[in-house]
């Protein structure tokens, strides 16, 4: 069955208001805590490793104590690197906002925050190439960096899954999916919703974002 997913913060004493139906389609109401960009409180992949770094670990630049996660290798004109969040890789300012660092701010491996806070002993494993930038309204897709890098310093293998195929899918209801994170560790499960909108929040300082086509 197919269905519609409404997600309806629980925190916010709204009323009962979310229809039963949406053009002959049923919907379901999914009781939530906000939507929030996270940093810490993983339990798993904060060890530094050395290079070649795998996908799945702790990684940020230097602009503050916060850390995230090396995404997977990939290639842009020719270049590689590896892929990551904004709110990773650009994050910058007093308040580490997405999209705020410099064009060509150095990543490490560790980072900071899984470090005591610094970047010493650490591993420099790429610098900031670009970034998605945040609009605002209903049009952001993705939460995005690349960082430039090098074979010698990161590997195609995701810590705790392996090397992934170089073929993409679609998002389907039901699919199985692996993710390997800094933040979560290894989690798998499978995918109960697509094509939804949902609003993230950046923290205090750098706003709330609503994204479409998330599952």
């Amino acid at each position: 069955e197919v269905v519609f997913h409404v997600f309806v913060n629980s925190k916010a004493n709204r009323p009962d208001d979310v229809p039963t139906d949406l053009e002959g389609v049923r919907v379901v109401r999914v009781e939530t805590d906000d939507f929030v960009a996270r940093f810490d409180n993983g339990p798993n992949h904060r060890t530094q490793l050395a290079a070649p770094v795998p996908a799945g670990v702790s990684t940020s630049n230097d602009n503050g104590c916060f850390a995230g996660t090396r995404g997977f290798l990939a290639f842009k004109g020719g270049q590689v690197g590896y892929i990551t969040n904004s709110h990773v890789a650009a994050a910058g300012g007093s308040a580490l906002c997405p999209g705020s660092a410099a064009i060509g701010e150095p990543q490490y491996h560790l980072g900071t925050f899984d470090n005591n806070c610094t970047t010493a002993g650490t591993i420099q494993i790429g610098t900031l190439n670009s970034f998605v930038k945040f609009k605002g309204g209903p049009k952001n897709k993705v939460d995005a960096a690349f960082v430039a890098s090098s074979t010698s310093l990161i590997s195609a293998t995701i810590l705790d899954i392996g090397t992934p195929t170089t073929t993409s899918v679609n998002p389907a209801l039901g699919m199985i999916v692996r993710k390997s994170g800094r933040t979560t560790g290894f989690t798998s499960g499978s995918i109960s919703t697509i094509n939804a909108t949902v609003r993230v929040s950046y923290g205090a300082g750098c706003g709330t974002y609503t994204f479409t086509g998330q599952f």
